[in-house]
């Protein structure tokens, strides 16, 4: 616990010091209390603060253990503050005790002011308050005990000292504790002694990365004493994201009284088994036809009457209540409900027995110290059909033997007859842990398919989506699951369905139902989809995905291995349903991509009406080097980087053209049109193949005959416009061409079809042609298409803006032409444009607009761009401006554009032609 201004002295691995009891040479080392206040000042103004907000000067701890196992710690620290934010975060004490087993913590303080004066610390200000609750659902008689520093200033010097006494032990077979010499800021010397009677025997161990250990060990009177004389201790480093359970990340000392595990369990047995001493019914209906179907009747009861609740109080932080009395309350904690399932179990004859951890992630509960102290959980080991079954009581939906994540590869303690070692809990594979998700894709030859979703989560993703419907509502489910379609499919929300969340037998799915997906679509000869592989990935950790500099810094400088908390499996399933006329394509085979130690595998299966895309990912071994973390992050980088697949399966039809077998195409297409007798669109596929034949007139006549199958089809008119808009031969424009026929199904299409995007492109495209497939002269018609190609635009269209600005150009809008290029980001077209722009007010003027633009070859280049753009137009002045800023241009070329005159063709004398003579 941290709060601004207070300092919680006593932290799990990060402990104060306390004088070791013997006088040195110097002021530090004399007793408490005992140096002088100018000595003190001295050593601070000797002292190196090393860019820290405070310099520790001396730090002093001593564990004093009794035959019993009780144990005092005492803890002394010297500091001095260096910066105003040392005064505010070293300002205020922080202990905490629990009265169940501690006495109260007494502190004694003095603050030696800049002038050698003295403040002492004043016991009437310490605040004895209950702890803050972890949780709403938390009861416990922690205390905390808080208190002022008084007059801490820059400068000052802090000597501090608090004591913590055992009026019992934990438990009485013995205790664990740890001592973390380190803290967040540098320490010169610091003595740690551990004194215990030699009959209690209290292992002593070093874990973590060594910092020249060098205890002493003294034996007399009945006592051992243990000391380490530690000096120039840097900084702690706070470890690793996903470290093994085997490594400490900084050093430790550990401290255990008990004589064995075995010692442990029996003590804490006698205990729980005093509990558990009063009979508990079973209900009759809970017992089922086998000891596993028992087993699940049983658990499902239990959580549907007793919730969860931390009743930490008195002895109850550590002792369970009896089961009858956590019966008839409806509530407990782990412990309580631990022991009342083992109760229950036993009653139907199935072995069981409640069992200790440490739940994860990070460091384990260490063999070599049997005691209490590292545990915080309790859990069940059944015995059913001859194997454990592992059973948390507090994950309501999770199956019986099937532990969360914090539960997996833990040592255990089993508090059961015989116990003599520690336990490893299960930890699950990859294959164990699947999330699968079947994307089923309903294809249709016109419009955006339909999508659903159906997932199922197995291993400990099994209470995700269960708790998701569970635990919201209708209209939150459906709100959640709207962001989710749009995000995941680019399509709308329709529906969802589960299976009974309750319900936990039975494997869980939920089903989504969307539309008008943007994913997958077709086209007039094709159905296209885009399938992406990195979903797969989505459950990865930051370590392997987080884009962050944080994270990306800790990955790079890491050094230790990395052990998977999530080993799992995530497989997509991507089916795509195919309407009649579409074969799947020959399939490449099953492909495997190694992504480091992971692997991504791609399979393609098809059926008549049918075709699959599945991708397999796998996290692979659980435990991998900081090498191939690295490894493997890069590869999710790269292919995250990467596009999607795009799935393209071609009409039946088209393929036979495209092999040359049209007799055979046309037939199918008669087919098709027979399976759908009311619909345009096949009709408009004939007409096309016609076309391209050569075969104008049929082509024709099938466009028409699809207008009067389905008039209400703006893409029939679509069609009919495009074969109208060529001659007979299927060539754009000549002679043969009905050019006004052809706008005028375009217009009926846009009617009908509002956001046709083809209607609207293809008409503009019409409208700036002339009547023989060349650019119209009447910037009337520039004009009217302009008005189409900025609505696609402002629809979100794509690839426009070349058009907007050749039909600008043509329109003669100068002003129109400057605006739209300026909306544009920098680019060479956006800087011809511009100079172009100029051009229709006079060629100085875009000589100049195109010499303040671009210099040198790019200059050049510009004005070379504007003569090709000036041609066409017949703006032969400003062409004449221009080819003279233009010295590079031969004397040919500038004879001929010197040349050009605008001729009237329409008003021009028509000469008879020369009538040949005939031959003799």
């Amino acid at each position: 616990m941290y709060c601004p201004g207070m300092r919680m002295v006593v932290l799990v691995c990060a402990f104060v010091a306390v004088a070791s009891g013997l006088a040195g040479a110097g002021p530090l080392d004399k007793p408490a209390f005992t140096a002088t206040p100018a000595e003190l000042l001295a050593e601070a103004r000797a002292a190196k603060p090393a860019g820290h907000a405070v310099a520790i000067l001396r730090e002093d701890v001593t564990f004093t253990f009794d035959a019993r196992g009780r144990v005092e710690r005492r803890y002394r620290t010297v500091f001095t503050v260096v910066e105003p934010s040392g005064a505010d975060d070293w300002g205020t004490i922080g202990l905490d005790w629990q009265p169940f087993y501690q006495d109260k913590p007494t502190i004694r303080a003095r603050v030696i002011n800049l002038d050698g004066s003295v403040t002492d610390f004043d016991p009437a200000l310490m605040h004895d308050a209950p702890a803050v609750n972890e949780s709403p659902t938390v009861f416990s008689d922690r205390r905390d005990l808080t208190a002022p520093l008084p007059r801490l200033a820059v400068g000052a010097v802090v000597e501090e000292e608090f004591v913590f006494p055992d009026r019992e032990p934990l438990l009485a077979a013995g205790t664990v504790h740890w001592i973390g010499p380190q803290r967040d800021v540098p320490i010169p010397r610091k003595v740690i002694t551990i004194s215990s009677p030699t009959a209690l025997k209290a292992t002593v161990v070093t874990r973590g990365p060594a910092i020249a250990w060098k205890p002493t060990t003294r034996t007399g009177a009945g006592r051992t004493v243990v000391t380490y004389d530690l000096a120039n201790l840097q900084p702690y480093d706070d470890g690793a994201v996903g470290a093994p359970v085997d490594w400490i990340p900084y050093p430790m000392i550990g401290i255990a009284t008990g004589a064995s595990w075995a010692a442990i369990a029996a003590d804490y047995r006698a205990l729980v088994e005093a509990k558990l001493a009063a009979p508990v019914t079973v209900p009759a209906d809970l017992l089922a036809a086998t000891p596993r179907a028992t087993v699940d009747r049983i658990v499902a009861w239990l959580h549907g009457r007793v919730r969860y609740t931390g009743i930490e109080l008195s002895q109850s932080a550590i002792v369970p209540f009896a089961p009858a009395d956590t019966l008839a309350r409806g509530f407990g904690d782990c412990k309580d409900k631990a022991t009342l399932l083992v109760a229950l179990l036993r009653a139907a004859k199935i072995p069981a027995d409640v069992a200790l951890l440490s739940t994860g992630p990070g460091t384990d509960v260490d063999v070599a110290l049997p005691g209490m102290g590292e545990f915080d959980h309790a859990i069940v080991r059944a015995i059913v059909d001859g194997k454990d079954l592992w059973i948390d009581a507090t994950e309501d939906l999770l199956p019986a033997g099937q532990l969360p994540v914090r539960d997996q590869g833990r040592r255990a303690l089993i508090i059961a007859a015989g116990t003599k070692a520690l336990t490893t809990t299960p930890a699950s594979k990859p294959a164990d842990n699947l999330i699968r998700e079947v994307r089923t894709f309903r294809l249709v030859e016109e419009g955006s398919p339909r999508v659903t979703e159906v997932s199922d989560q197995h291993g400990f993703w099994s209470d995700d989506l269960r708790g998701f419907v569970r635990n919201n509502s209708k209209d939150e489910i459906a709100k959640s699951l709207t962001k989710y379609v749009d995000g995941e499919y680019g399509g709308r929300y329709a529906s969802f369905a589960s299976s009974d969340p309750h319900d936990l037998q039975t494997p869980f799915t939920l089903t989504v139902e969307a539309d008008a997906t943007d994913h997958a679509g077709s086209q007039r000869d094709h159905l296209w989809a885009w399938v992406y592989p990195n979903d797969a990935l989505d459950k990865l950790p930051d370590s392997f995905g987080g884009g962050d500099a944080e994270t990306e810094a800790a990955v790079k400088a890491r050094k230790v291995d990395y052990l998977w908390s999530y080993p799992h499996s995530y497989e997509i399933v991507h089916r795509f349903e195919l309407p009649p006329g579409y074969t799947p394509p020959d399939l490449p085979a099953s492909e495997t991509r190694a992504l480091g130690t992971m692997a991504l595998t791609t399979t393609r299966a098809k059926a008549p009406g049918l075709y699959t895309v599945t991708y397999r990912f796998d996290t692979g071994k659980l435990r991998i080097t900081a090498d191939e973390l690295r490894a493997g992050r890069a590869a999710v980088r790269k292919l995250r980087d990467e596009n999607g697949e795009k799935l393209v399966i071609t009409l039946d039809a088209a393929q036979l053209v495209q092999q040359g077998k049209v007799r055979e195409a046309i037939a199918e297409y008669r087919r098709l049109i027979a399976l759908h007798p009311k619909e345009a669109l096949h009709h408009g596929q004939l007409a096309a193949l016609y076309l391209n034949a050569g075969m104008g007139e049929a082509a024709r006549r099938e466009a028409k005959l699809a207008t009067t199958t389905e008039p209400t089809s703006g893409d029939a008119y679509v069609v009919q416009a495009y074969i109208l808009a060529r001659d007979l031969l299927g060539r754009p424009g000549l002679p043969g061409s009905d050019r006004v026929a052809a706008i005028a199904a375009l217009r009926k299409a846009i009617a009908l079809s509002p956001t046709h995007v083809g209607a609207k492109s293809e008409l503009a495209t019409l409208l700036a042609q002339g009547a023989h497939g060349r650019a119209s002269s009447d910037p009337a018609d520039h004009r009217a298409a302009l008005v189409l190609l900025r609505e696609l635009k402002a629809a979100g269209e794509d690839g426009y803006d070349q058009r907007i600005i050749t039909a600008t150009l043509y329109a003669g809008d100068a002003a129109g032409l400057t605006t739209f290029a300026q909306s544009l980001p920098d680019s060479p077209a956006r800087r011809r444009a511009l100079v172009a722009a100029a051009a229709l007010t006079s060629g100085d003027e875009a000589v100049r607009v195109a010499t303040a633009l671009a210099s040198g070859s790019a200059r050049e280049a510009l004005l070379d761009a504007l003569i090709q753009d000036l041609l066409p137009l017949r703006r032969y002045d400003a062409l004449r401006a221009v080819t003279q800023a233009r010295p590079a241009l031969s004397a040919q070329q500038r004879t001929v554009f010197d040349q050009l005159q605008r001729v009237d063709l329409a008003s021009s004398t028509r000469r008879t032609p020369r009538r040949r003579c005939a031959r003799p």
